[in-house]
């Protein structure tokens, strides 16, 4: 069996500006996309609690792929940069969900009684 050896050093930041469409295909990356057989193209979300979470997963997703591609690539002040803007706009998403529905985790700053008040995911219908 042969491995394919990546040249992680060597990669160039090139990501989507599209993080929602990045998140539907896995990649953020422009270079490094190898399309499935299935491809998800448009998430329906019907409330706008669920267009928050979507949201809120994507710049989740997106937030990750650029912490990792920092692990390799330290310096790159490009990548810094929008980890920093996405990681900003992550917050107020989450404090605006927070606020106008309950807390996302027991650790939440905000709303941390309602939390606990709140259906677990297993016990909604």
């Amino acid at each position: 069996m042969k491995l394919a050896q990546a040249k992680i050093e060597n990669q160039p930041f090139d990501i989507l500006q599209d993080f929602e469409k990045g998140f539907a295909r896995g990649s953020i990356w422009q270079n490094l996309y190898i399309p499935y057989k299935y491809e998800t193209t448009v998430i329906n979300t019907n409330s706008e609690k669920e267009q928050i979470e979507h949201l809120l997963m994507v710049y989740n997703f997106a937030s990750i792929e650029l912490s990792l591609y920092l692990c390799t690539h330290k310096d790159n002040a490009e990548c810094r940069e929008y980890l920093t803007k996405v990681n900003k706009e992550k917050e107020k998403i989450c404090y605006y969900y927070e606020n106008k529905f309950n807390a996302l985790t027991s650790t939440s700053p905000n709303n941390v009684a309602t939390y606990i008040e709140n259906p677990w995911p297993w016990e909604r219908s």
